[in-house]
Parts: structure tokens; sequence; C-alpha cells
């Protein structure tokens, strides 16, 4: 139902956004994402953080205040930090990322800065996870919704062609995986859980005006 929701939601996006001039590229990007677990038992609270460092590698196009983008997001290892000290995981995913911003674009001389905000929907395609992999309920579980938001500096490199940094700011709703584990947690007996997971990212970006 969440896929579907967000598949009519980008539709419509793109039947009143593609008023503008129209343009398309294509993109790469680096992120740092951390995923905090905070578990409270007697007052006593601890945490346990996973951080993973994915890429993603992207066509768009879009418009003067639409920007819609498709894209392969993978990430090869992870970090994880406890009480227990810090140590790292194999632990490979892949994931098709379905991308819609809103632009608010600013003219200042040639370069043109633009605010964003919009959502992605990550379709997990792979996970493996010290060896074993996901089935296809746990792939399912794993799609996971985020609201982004940032700001881009677009540079003109012809009248035609244009180079874009962006970087972005993500908070990820919890998925079907992380509220299994929250509700795991409780049932070990811990007072309350909670997971919070974030991503920032530095997106490089081509284009060409049509």
């Amino acid at each position: 139902m969440k896929r579907i929701a967000v598949v009519v939601a980008l539709v419509c996006l793109a039947t009143v956004g593609f008023a503008g001039d129209l343009s398309f590229g294509i993109g790469a990007s680096g992120s740092y994402f951390s995923s905090d677990t905070k578990l409270t038992s007697a007052g006593i609270s601890q945490d346990v953080t996973t951080t993973e460092i994915p890429y993603n590698l992207f066509v768009y196009v879009e418009s003067t205040n639409l920007q819609l983008a498709v894209g392969y997001r993978t990430f090869d290892g992870m970090t994880v930090k406890g009480q227990g000290g810090t140590s790292e995981v194999s632990a490979k995913y892949s994931y098709l990322s379905l991308a819609g911003y809103g632009k608010f674009p600013l003219h200042l001389g040639s370069v043109v800065l633009i605010p964003m905000i919009g959502v992605e929907y990550d379709v997990t395609l792979d996970a493996t996870l010290s060896g074993v992999s996901a089935d296809s309920q746990t792939l399912s579980d794993l799609n996971a919704l985020w609201i982004k938001a940032g700001l881009g500096a677009e540079i003109p490199l012809s009248p035609s062609f244009y180079f874009r940094p962006e970087f972005l700011f993500g908070y990820q709703l919890n998925n079907q995986f992380d509220r299994d584990l929250v509700n795991i947690y409780k049932g070990m007996g811990f007072d309350d859980a909670s997971i919070l997971e974030l991503n920032f990212e530095l997106a490089l970006l081509f284009g060409v005006k049509l």
C-alpha cells in the first residue's frame, strides 16, 4: 500500500510539475547513513548505532519546480557501535530508489540556489547480512520511505549544459523491519525501544536543458 501511495503521489506531482523548462541528466551520490537504536530498561538507556556508506547512481528529469529520479543505491559493509565496543559487520544491500522533489529556485547571478523538499522510496532488491541472504518477505519489509530536504547550487557550463551539487538530509520512517525489531526488543524485557534513521547525502548532477 505504501509503495502504491508513493507512485500515485509522484504521478500527481509529474502532472502538475512539468510546466516549466525541461531538462534531464545523470547523477551520483555518496551518503552517511546512521541508525540509532535506543533501548530502555529500569530507567537505564543504552544505544546501538549502525552506520553505512551507501552510493547511488541515478537518472533524472526535471522542470523548474519538480525533479523526479530513478536510481540504484547500494552499500557493502556496516559498522556497529554499542556498549561492547565497535565492530565491522559483513553486509551488502541494494535498492531501486524512486524520488520526487519540489524545487524552489533562487537566481543569484549566473548561479541558481535551489532549496528542495520531497520523498524517496527505496525498493530492496537484495540484502545479505553475515553471509545470509534475505528471503522475499524480509526484502519487502526492508523497503523504506524517506522524507528529504536540502539545497542545490546549479552552475551553468554552457547555455544547454549545467553542473549541480546537491546536499540532502533524510529522515526514514520506520519500515516493517524496524517495527518488528522494536517488538522483539520489547519481548526481550526492555521497557521501551525506538529506532531513529538519518541520512546525509552529497550528490553531483550533470544535466542538459531541452
